[in-house]
């Protein structure tokens, strides 16, 4: 049965991702504790995910706040001495059932505790199937009543329970599970289920106590809670290994239009031209101030195409880089194009205006340049004459009359193995012609 838990837990799970960034001092000060075990153990997380340790409040036998470093993601104290752990199987328990699970009835009534964090991350699926990160957190505007470190920002607390398990004669490990209840409508259209926040410093401490307080008592502080904020972040979170402050900042997808005209007759907001800074931006995030990137600057024709024979630099490569390809594969991406056809920017180009619907009087001074120049060097480029010999083609054949005949490619095609359709050039020239909306990493 504890099997089936863990595998409900998982099909339910979230809030599997959460942010605590303060220094202990600031952490220890919030929490109004006497003692903390394991401090040194605790490192600031902007990024915190099951297996990592943060600081947990709890009740000592005295009835002493105590903070004590545990790691995300319960491990019971029955697993079996030597087995592989696994801190994503129970790193969340539903409130509502928490009582009659055996892996968390015998808890919930002796080892509750309150998880201190900034913020969480969730996760939305969109209709193409791609996964936007959010950063949901508690504004410092609201109410006095709501708990607050001493910097201002109002603090999530979470209901949680804790154990402790190790083999005899060595460390034992602390390590806990949060809970979770149905979302609140405000933020029911990102998930379905939420963390259980104590907002008051009363739900604390009838969570706390478990002498004083029975576990069903304790349990009917398990409420959706209201008022949260949430903005989406950039997908490169969802890397554990990205620890950086900007983890929750704000994120604005780039879209294909902001290379072009949005309306007809509008007017032309280039990125990195007038109106755009280069600065580095600040968003308040909670009372921090998170920095952002800067502005991509403005794409021409001659710092995308470059010259013949010189590697890709300059706002082409700088504007793939953006969109989650390496300063390499960019590079790569965009030599391979232009050396492998002289219309490979006039297909990017025209591939990514026509999927926009900006064409005609809708286009920009710069994407008419673009299609000028890929225009004269087609009409540059001699016609094949009767007197020249037919290029074959190992990707073209035919067989007819029992023999093999290789037949010349269409003009104006594209070979099979040409780069441009292969490779990281190939993955952008066809993300661009099936794609209109957001500009994101194959």
């Amino acid at each position: 049965e504890a099997a089936s838990v863990a595998t409900a837990v998982r099909l339910n799970s979230m809030c599997g991702r959460s942010r605590m960034a303060l220094p202990p001092e600031s952490v220890a000060r919030a929490a109004r504790a006497s003692r903390w075990f394991d401090r040194e153990s605790f490192t600031p997380c902007p990024n915190m995910c099951p297996g990592r340790r943060s600081p947990v409040l709890y009740l000592d036998k005295d009835g002493e706040r105590t903070l004590h470093t545990m790691a995300f993601g319960l491990v019971p104290s029955y697993h079996k001495p030597g087995a592989k752990l696994d801190h994503f199987a129970l790193m969340n328990a539903r409130s509502e059932t928490v009582g009659s699970k055996p892996a968390f009835q015998r808890l919930v009534h002796s080892k509750r505790c309150v998880v201190p964090i900034q913020g969480f991350f969730e996760w939305l699926k969109d209709a193409h199937g791609r996964r936007q990160p959010y950063y949901v957190y508690r504004q410092p505007s609201e109410a006095a009543t709501l708990v607050k470190h001493e910097a201002g920002e109002s603090l999530l607390w979470l209901a949680a329970l804790y154990d402790a398990w190790g083999d005899e004669g060595e460390p034992r490990l602390y390590s806990y599970t949060i809970l979770t209840v149905d979302a609140a409508p405000d933020i029911m259209w990102l998930h379905d289920r939420m963390p259980v926040i104590l907002s008051t410093d009363d739900a604390i401490e009838r969570w706390l106590d478990v002498k004083r307080v029975p576990a069903a008592d304790a349990l009917r502080t398990c409420v959706p809670h209201t008022g949260l904020s949430s903005h989406a972040v950039h997908p490169r979170m969802g890397r554990v290994s990205y620890q950086h402050d900007d983890a929750c900042a704000q994120y604005e997808p780039m879209r294909i239009t902001a290379f072009f005209t949005a309306t007809p007759g509008g007017p032309e907001r280039a990125v990195g031209g007038p109106g755009a800074t280069s600065d580095v931006a600040e968003t308040k995030v909670g009372g921090d101030v998170i920095k952002s990137e800067p502005s991509i600057p403005e794409p021409s024709a001659a710092t995308v195409v470059g010259k013949p024979g010189e590697p890709a630099t300059g706002a082409g490569v700088d504007a793939l880089v953006t969109m989650g390809f390496s300063q390499r594969d960019a590079a790569e991406a965009l030599d391979k194009a232009r050396g492998s056809c002289e219309r490979a920017i006039e297909i990017l180009t025209s591939a990514a205006v026509d999927r926009a619907g900006l064409l005609g009087a809708s286009q920009s001074p710069r994407h008419a340049a673009l299609r000028t120049t890929c225009t004269l060097k087609r009409k540059a480029t001699p016609s094949r004459t009767s007197s020249e010999p037919t290029r074959r083609s190992p990707s073209s054949k035919t067989k007819g009359g029992g023999r093999t005949q290789k037949r010349s490619p269409a003009r104006g095609s594209v070979s099979v193995a040409s780069p441009l359709t292969t490779g990281r050039a190939g993955t952008l020239h066809r993300y661009l012609t099936t794609r209109s909306d957001d500009i994101r990493p194959h």
